[in-house]
């Protein structure tokens, strides 16, 4: 009788794994895989307004598992990565590549190149030509750089505010650059008078081996830059991270001074230009530049010139309950 039941046994696997083979094996992938993306992100992003970042980030994941080459599912996953940073402090690296690899891959090239104060020799502006010229320390840094590229120049103006201008490279000229004078970023808003800056007050240059223009995929990563050193200065206190945030923030404000336009529907409505400039009005108050900061804010809303007085004995904490109202 055992015998007989061991026999039955076997004859129903034997049955069972017949009729497996005799049905038609399915492709688990859908049919129509943008559709299937589209839905991926969409469904990413919400989770990331949401505050569910691991949820958002895996979606995101999915993405870039699916389509390597689609920028959307590498912004995404970036955002997501920061905001897990609090957690795993890797998350920040995996972040940086993300944005990098949008930028490397629609721009092209390594988008910036940073130049603090102290690695020039000296820097003269020559009022007749309203040229500069730049002499940086070590030349080996300007090399393969050409006339297509930009530079963004961060100065402190007598009032102590921070003014940035970024213009077209002029020329290269030997170990040399020499770029157009200041443009009205350098204009003060309320006498309009122009600032130019010298040796003395210049801070940082930035070259930029960019064109005029980049993409809104990259100025979406240019932002998550932004945002992604500006959560790295405030947890490590160090120079370097804070001057890439506030670079970031500039150029997507230069670039896309309204918004970034044609970003897909599934993105969250705070990835703005505004986002740069809120940024920025952080940036500068957090280093106690509470005049760029102040006019950051103006410039978002006029309507707060009337509420701060930089006299005023309650001048910072206005200005603090200013920045907190910005919404993207």
């Amino acid at each position: 009788m055992k015998k007989l039941m061991i026999l039955a046994l076997v004859l129903l696997v034997i049955i069972s794994v017949n009729c497996v083979r005799n049905e038609e094996w399915e492709n688990p992938v859908p049919d129509n895989v943008n559709e299937f993306v589209d839905t991926l992100l969409t469904v990413g992003w919400r989770n990331y307004y949401e505050r569910n970042y691991d949820v958002a980030f895996a979606k995101f994941d999915t993405v870039t598992g699916i389509q390597g080459k689609n920028p959307d599912g590498y912004i995404g996953r970036g955002f997501a990565s920061i905001e897990l940073g609090s957690d795993d402090p890797t998350s920040y690296d995996a972040a940086l590549m993300d944005f990098k690899f949008v930028i490397y891959t629609l721009e092209g090239k390594t988008p910036f190149e940073f130049y603090p104060q102290d690695t020039f020799l000296y820097v003269k502006f020559y009022p007749d030509s309203g040229k500069y010229l730049i002499v940086p320390k070590y030349s080996r840094r300007i090399l393969g750089l050409d006339t297509t590229a930009t530079i963004t120049i961060i100065a402190k103006d007598t009032l102590g505010a921070l003014k940035t201008t970024t213009s077209p490279l002029f020329a290269l000229k030997g170990d040399s650059i020499i770029i157009p004078s200041v443009t009205k970023n350098f204009i003060y808003p309320d006498s309009n008078t122009l600032f130019i800056p010298d040796a003395g007050t210049i801070f940082l240059c930035n070259v930029i081996g960019l064109k005029d223009s980049i993409g809104n995929q990259s100025a979406a990563a240019a932002l998550g830059f932004a945002q992604l050193y500006q959560v790295k200065f405030k947890k490590e206190r160090k120079e370097e991270p804070y001057w890439k945030s506030v670079i970031y923030a500039n150029l997507v404000k230069r670039l896309y001074p309204e918004n970034i336009p044609s970003l897909g529907h599934y993105y969250d409505k705070r990835i703005t230009a505004k986002a740069a400039r809120i940024i920025l009005a952080q940036d500068y108050f957090f280093k106690g530049y509470y005049y760029s900061s102040m006019w950051e804010v103006i410039e978002m809303k006029p309507e707060a010139a009337g509420e701060l007085d930089p006299n005023a004995v309650d001048f910072i904490l206005k200005l603090q309950q200013q920045i907190s109202t910005l919404k993207p």
